[in-house]
């Protein structure tokens, strides 16, 4: 690629999302609801299956979001409360505050938010993606022990992948 590609590029990428990150949040606001599965690694057809409903709206005389999780109905314990931070958002840089003092770093890029993390022995990785009235969840999970520790190039065994497709109500 020449130089003026390159530039040409550079633009593009710099100033397209500036109208995606100036709405912000305010297109995945809303309640959806739909099922997931999680599927583990060599399985063909054992599943576990359950449903998820999102809840996501601007907090009031605050810049954060709700960004609550529950699951099969609202069953008690399964549900999740979590707040969503701007830090960046001209960046795409936001947080997930799970409270107590945990927080994870999600970036948004058009319309996905992506996040990666380490939890104990176990890396995750997070894709949520918007499309219209519909949420796509993805969660990864992979075993944080490198199959390959002294290779240039490190991999992780896979464990989990969680996926949801969400309606909005």
């Amino acid at each position: 690629m020449n130089n003026r590609a390159a530039i040409t590029v550079g633009i593009l990428f710099a100033f397209a999302p500036i109208s995606v990150w100036a709405q912000g949040l305010a297109a995945w606001e809303g309640t959806f609801s739909g099922p997931c599965t999680n599927l583990r690694a060599g399985a063909t057809t054992s599943t576990v299956d359950f449903r998820m409903e999102r809840f996501i709206a601007k907090i009031p005389g605050s810049d954060r979001y709700e960004w609550r999780s529950t699951y099969n109905g609202g069953d008690p314990g399964s549900g999740k409360n979590y707040q969503l931070i701007p830090v960046q958002p001209a960046a795409g840089r936001y947080q997930i505050d799970e409270g107590g003092g945990v927080r994870i770093d999600s970036y948004l890029s058009g319309q996905t938010m992506y996040s990666h993390f380490e939890v104990g022995n176990v890396q995750i990785s997070t894709i949520e993606r918007l499309e219209g009235d519909r949420l796509t969840t993805e969660l990864l999970s992979f075993e944080n022990r490198a199959l390959t520790p002294n290779a240039p190039v490190k991999s992780f065994r896979f464990q989990v992948n969680q996926r949801c497709v969400l309606q909005r109500l």
